[in-house]
């Protein structure tokens, strides 16, 4: 699979069922991040870090969805979110009293971060890079391409920045037995 299939017919390829309702869920959830991010959360270490995050994310689905690139995003999207379901896990069990149950889940956090973001969705990015393009009645708007493209590659280098930054914690916890979260400390 090359993925030169998820960009056929652009813009008028067919979205697959249920494409823009996950779409538009997951794009308010990553709305809301940004709205709480700027204006409710006090700045922590990470600030920046989150607001190029968030930023990236949110115009890449306000592209993805009017560009009608429902079928590459929206599945690059579901792969990007299977990695938090242990995010949010371990960070709870990180704040109780049992931390040490956080191990687990934060090992299947690597392993799925590994697996999701830094190989699925970095392939995403690339078939993005490769195959994006708009017929040439449309040759005005290949400038989006661009964008898009450009920002579906930010968030990879924060991916992999990321995936530094938890194996310092992994290191960390191995040779040192210390849990302190290297990424939110103040």
């Amino acid at each position: 699979m090359t993925g030169e299939n998820f960009y056929t017919d652009s813009p008028y390829n067919r979205p697959a069922v249920g494409a823009l309702i996950y779409s538009l869920i997951t794009y308010g959830y990553h709305l809301e991040e940004l709205v709480d991010l700027v204006f409710f959360q006090e700045p922590s270490n990470d600030y920046y870090e989150m607001l190029l995050h968030h930023l990236a994310t949110v115009v890449l689905y306000l592209g993805m969805i009017g560009n009608n690139s429902l079928n590459a995003a929206s599945m690059c999207a579901w792969f990007h979110t299977i990695a938090d379901v242990f995010v949010y896990t371990t960070k709870i069990l990180s704040q109780t009293t049992y931390s040490k149950l956080s191990y687990f889940p934060f090992a299947l956090m690597i392993l799925s971060w590994f697996w999701t973001r830094l190989v699925v969705v970095q392939w995403f990015a690339y078939a993005t890079f490769k195959f994006y393009t708009f017929p040439p009645q449309f040759a005005a708007y290949e400038s989006i391409c661009t964008i898009m493209t450009w920002l579906g590659f930010i968030l990879c280098m924060l991916h992999f920045y990321w995936f530094s930054l938890f194996m310092k914690i992994l290191h960390a916890v191995i040779f040192k037995g210390n849990t302190e979260d290297l990424i939110h400390k103040t």
